[in-house]
């Protein structure tokens, strides 16, 4: 039964966004570049790439005199989200965004290395085909298996012989996650942890995460309510006044 005292009223709170360079150093590691890092013009990053905050998760930072760059070894890297905006009432909405700028990016490896992980799989030298993991406060959000070919990119046919390299697995878009349940059972706390693993030659460019489209339900008097307040109000300050001049 529906309290008349009480309203509900909902609230939307701005989004909680961190840059992609955003990353707490201290809990990151392993092959893993921030564009505004990167010094040399041989780097063919720092031409394909125009955001100086963007991160590219798997990729190494060592580059040869020639420009070349060695095969990324993997990586984990670390985002701290405050939630001091998400105070009190309920949690009705929140969702996590992981976004990329380009168009023919994200998350992705070679086609290549994709097919040698499912071999590897198929004769159980390796757990899991190429992958990329999400945790939020070690806890496990998603593992997204690479196993299929990017939508942006052409058919195996259409593809001119030698250009076997730019042939890529993967998701140009990953999510957006319905966290609602995650950030109502954090209310109380001043951050979570976002961690982001990514597998052996696998990479991942992003440009900005966020815990956005938050809706709060919150708790406030009724105008019954201040009626009944007001009304109870005059009559004390009317009987204290019968008493004054009785």
């Amino acid at each position: 039964m529906r309290n008349p005292f009480i309203n509900k009223r909902l609230e939307y709170v701005d989004s909680i966004v961190k840059k992609g360079s955003d990353i707490s150093s201290e809990k990151s590691n392993g092959d893993y570049i921030i564009l505004k890092d990167i010094q040399t013009e041989l780097d063919y990053r720092k031409h394909w790439f125009t955001t100086d905050t963007k991160i590219i998760l798997g990729t190494s930072k060592v580059i040869s005199e020639t420009g070349n760059i060695e095969n990324g070894k993997g990586c984990t890297v670390e985002w701290i989200f405050d939630l001091k905006k998400i105070t009190g009432g309920k949690i009705i909405n929140a969702q996590l965004n992981i976004k990329s700028s380009r168009t023919n990016s994200g998350l992705h490896t070679s086609k290549q290395s994709a097919l040698e992980a499912l071999h590897e799989l198929s004769a159980q030298k390796r757990d899991k085909p190429k992958y990329a993991s999400i945790r939020i406060n070690e806890k496990e959000l998603d593992t997204i298996f690479i196993l299929s070919r990017m939508e942006s990119q052409l058919s195996d046919e259409d593809f001119p012989n030698g250009l076997e390299s730019f042939k890529d697995y993967g998701y140009n878009k990953v999510g957006p996650y319905d966290v609602t349940s995650i950030i109502m059972s954090l209310q109380g706390k001043k951050e979570f942890r976002l961690s982001i693993a990514t597998d052996t030659n696998v990479y991942w460019d992003i440009d900005e995460i966020s815990v956005e489209n938050i809706i709060i339900e919150r708790n406030e008097m009724s105008q019954f309510f201040w009626m009944i307040v007001g009304a109870f109000i005059s009559a004390i300050i009317g009987l204290i006044g019968s008493i004054l001049m009785g």
